[in-house]
């Protein structure tokens, strides 16, 4: 196999990770919509019920999930793009070693020291 060929191949697969991490991604924005409107609904006739200081409760309980619900979603958006980077990371050291092994020169990847 040629150089262009696994470049194309290498780069699908990057593609391929790219558009997985996108499609995953919105997937989690919609299940936290759905969440937060779920939330909402149930909350409504509680807080109708409720009468005087219950009330206050039942805004503050609400208000609470919400934020647990906004956690969840941040911890699961981050360990999603923390997967996305390794599996990249692993596609260029892949690459790497593939140009390597045919003889192209290649480039180490290194952090930006700001």
């Amino acid at each position: 196999k040629g150089v262009w060929e696994t470049a194309g191949e290498i780069n699908a697969t990057k593609e391929r990770i790219n558009s997985d991490f996108l499609m995953q991604s919105a997937a989690l924005d919609e299940t936290l919509k759905r969440a937060k409107k779920n939330l909402e609904a149930m909350s409504k006739p509680m807080w109708k019920n409720a009468v005087g200081e219950q009330k206050m409760v039942v805004k503050t309980r609400v208000k609470q999930q919400m934020s647990q619900l906004q956690q969840e979603y941040e911890a699961a958006k981050n360990q999603l793009a923390s997967e996305n980077l390794n599996s990249i990371a692993s596609v260029i050291s892949d690459t790497q070693r593939i140009f390597h092994q045919l003889g192209v020169p290649t480039f180490h990847v290194t952090k930006n020291k700001r």
